[in-house]
């Protein structure tokens, strides 16, 4: 089984390309989503959580507090850091169970995630397809889908991620999803080519 990694900055499309794909019968593993999803179900990861973050980081139904964690960790990298070094090891766990209950399906599935290169290329993917998109095509698109978020936060965000630049140096391919050329085809060439 062939395993794809989809990243991409907040705002490039990597959801579009994932739709893509899901309609080609390719498995998606949404791993910011199941991060989320494990960040509420898995004992010892809210544990250690709430041991990092204090109390606030989850809400009275017991449901992440989102809007609080996304605050500390974005004006603290080192926050960040330190709940991607909890995070991530569920989330990497969690997808390798995830292929094996695939792997006699399919011959191909993808997994969807912002932070992927940012180490390096993740030794559980074959390949990694980066989605690039102008800035500020970004920018006009989470605005559109994230009315709350002033246009100085999502730069901070942008900043704060791996450039595409350098996206594009560690991934095996690129694809191009800014509105103004096609996107099936050169993933179609992409999915040839693996």
């Amino acid at each position: 089984m062939v395993r794809i990694g989809i990243t991409g900055g907040i705002g490039t499309g990597k959801s579009t390309v994932c739709r893509i794909l899901k309609c080609m019968q390719i498995p998606v593993y949404e791993a910011d989503a199941k991060a989320r999803e494990l960040m509420e179900s898995q004992p010892d990861l809210i544990r250690s959580i709430r041991e990092l973050f204090g109390s606030e980081a989850y809400l009275d139904n017991h449901l992440l507090n989102r809007a609080h964690l996304a605050e500390t960790v974005f004006k603290a990298p080192t926050q960040l850091e330190k709940l991607n070094r909890l995070v991530h090891p569920a989330v990497h766990d969690d997808f390798r169970k995830w292929c094996q209950r695939h792997e006699t399906k399919h011959a191909v599935v993808a997994k969807e995630a912002a932070l992927m290169l940012e180490e390096g290329k993740p030794d559980d993917l074959d390949y990694v397809l980066a989605v690039v998109c102008p800035d500020e095509k970004r920018i006009e698109r989470i605005m559109k889908r994230d009315p709350h978020r002033s246009h100085s936060q999502i730069r901070n965000i942008i900043c704060r991620q791996l450039p595409q630049n350098k996206m594009q140096q560690l991934a095996d391919f690129t694809v191009v999803n800014d509105d103004a050329q096609p996107v099936i085809e050169p993933l179609l060439d992409i999915l040839k080519k693996i």
